[in-house]
């Protein structure tokens, strides 16, 4: 039993191995590079409106925080620090599961004990690929104990626990819940279930996370009131419609094909298994996970790590289960259900050397915009005019720069030109005068504010969010005259891929 136990943990420390080697070959999150600046401008007392407009709030921030003290504190690499962060959350998350794990497997089913925690590693750190430390895997990886603990306590129901680590457990939980409050849904129909099964109401754990989340509320209202009062306005009205995929595109996910897989085997499983409560929060977390990823209806990869990563869970769940020679299904169903576990696998294997090729190759646009603003920057601040937060977020970290704007892409811009072709009442119209205006006030006081050494600007013909809009940023923000007077001060100095790159004289 003890050399199991070694190999299990050898596994695991092969895969956090495998995750390290793959994180030092691929970019960084391109958000997680804005945020992290964003982050360190929240630190020196940066608010909202003038510092960082961001849709999200502040809690993907302070979780940034440490990464940005380490890195001050002992002089070193911010990519190397957020990265040794991540891993250690994520190895606390694992040993937290680990003190549940033990109590609902025991002895008795050692192999779903080690393929749980197995594909937890893999789930925490191989699945995200270069999102890793986005908001959704990171709400995965907190909020997994909480789950487990639901689990647990529903299978065992005279089971006492440590108050000490359900406040952990709670703080974790209220940390991720925080993170993306849409998974407060998951928060309530958990708490439901468990009342339901035990007649608990007040528990450690999740009177922990409720605190959590008023000290959240209560540090929005009192630091960034700004976020409540001037930015969530504007992202109703400008972003929450404006980046939305088609539903056929949404239906061609990983996330809905593994969701669909893990449904489908929890209809042929569940009644048989021993350890339905865990089976169910699993499926309810996925379910949850793809209900809000169809809701927001936005195709972008870390909204689809919680779905696949909970279903993932569930279809090693039941691969484990069906060695147990009682429930052994047919050769033909345990096979479909290792193809259908391919899917995660081969994504994050696609991914991995997508995004491997992408760093690897010089030649390739980023890596020239990289190399030719690094150069000529270093330590400097650059403004970007793009709809998109590349490649700003890559600028950040990897060529050394300060983001000269409180914007890493210009997302209300999108919102602003849909609107403009809109029938819009009066009153709409004006709201809309008073944004596009608030927009050309905000490039102009950040020009003059940062006086940024280099100018890059979207050139493509057809812009990411702009399709079939033929869109100049330097025409769109000549109409107004201070902008036309800051502007004089650059000069043209050459085109890299599709930015065309300006120099303060």
């Amino acid at each position: 039993m003890q050399a199991e136990k070694r190999c299990f943990w050898l596994i695991v420390l092969a895969v956090f191995t495998l995750a390290a080697i793959i994180q030092w070959h691929i970019f960084m999150s391109r958000d997680v590079g804005w945020h992290l600046l964003a982050a360190e401008r929240l630190l020196k007392g940066g608010t909202y409106s003038q510092d960082f407009l961001d849709v999200s709030p502040p809690m993907i921030f302070y979780l940034l925080l440490p990464p940005l003290l380490i890195q001050h504190l002992f002089q070193g690499n911010l990519i190397l620090s957020f990265r040794v962060y991540l891993f250690l959350i994520s190895f606390l998350s694992l040993l937290t599961c680990f003190a549940f794990t033990h109590r609902l497997f025991g002895t008795k089913d050692r192999l779903m004990h080690g393929m749980l925690l197995l594909t937890l590693a893999v789930v925490y750190l191989l699945l995200p690929v270069s999102e890793l430390g986005q908001r959704d895997p990171f709400v995965m990886v907190l909020i997994m104990p909480y789950l487990l603990a639901i689990g647990t306590q529903a299978q065992h129901k005279d089971l006492t626990l440590s108050p000490f680590l359900m406040v952990w457990v709670g703080l974790l939980a209220g940390l991720g819940f925080s993170l993306n409050l849409q998974f407060f849904i998951l928060f309530i129909m958990l708490e439901f279930y468990l009342i339901q099964r035990r007649a608990l109401v007040f528990r450690v754990e999740s009177l922990m996370i409720i605190a959590v989340f008023i000290f959240y509320l209560l540090s929005i209202f009192l630091f960034f009131p700004d976020y409540i009062t001037q930015v969530l306005p504007l992202v109703i009205s400008l972003y929450t419609s404006t980046f939305n995929d088609s539903l056929p595109t949404l239906a061609d996910s990983a996330a809905l094909f593994s969701w669909l897989a893990a449904f489908l085997f929890f209809i042929i499983d569940w009644k048989k298994s021993r350890y339905q409560p865990l089976f169910l929060v699993f499926f309810l977390a996925a379910t949850v996970s793809v209900i809000l990823f169809l809701f927001t209806r936005k195709i972008w990869y870390y909204h689809q790590v919680p779905t696949i990563g909970f279903s993932t869970l569930l279809l090693a769940l039941f691969l484990a289960q069906n060695q147990q020679p009682r429930l052994r299904h047919s050769g033909k169903t345990i096979i479909l259900c290792i193809l259908l576990m391919g899917l995660p696998i081969f994504t994050i294997a696609q991914l991995s050397f997508s995004n491997w090729k992408k760093k690897s190759n010089p030649h390739n646009g980023i890596n020239q915009i990289l190399t030719y603003v690094q150069e000529r920057a270093e330590g400097k601040s650059v403004m970007v005019f793009s709809t998109t937060v590349t490649p700003a977020g890559l600028l950040i970290p990897y060529a050394k720069v300060n983001l000269g704007s409180r914007f890493a892409g210009f997302w209300m811009l999108p919102g602003i030109l849909k609107r403009e072709n809109e029938s819009l009442n009066p009153m709409q119209k004006q709201k809309l005068n008073e944004e596009k205006q608030r927009l050309n006030n905000m490039v102009v006081e950040d020009f003059s504010r940062y006086k940024p050494k280099l100018v890059l600007v979207d050139i493509a013909s057809s812009k990411e969010y702009l399709s079939g809009i033929s869109f100049d940023y330097i025409r769109y923000f000549s109409h107004d005259p201070r902008f036309v007077h800051l502007w004089r001060a650059y000069r043209y100095q050459t085109t890299i891929a599709n930015f065309a790159i300006y120099g303060r004289g």
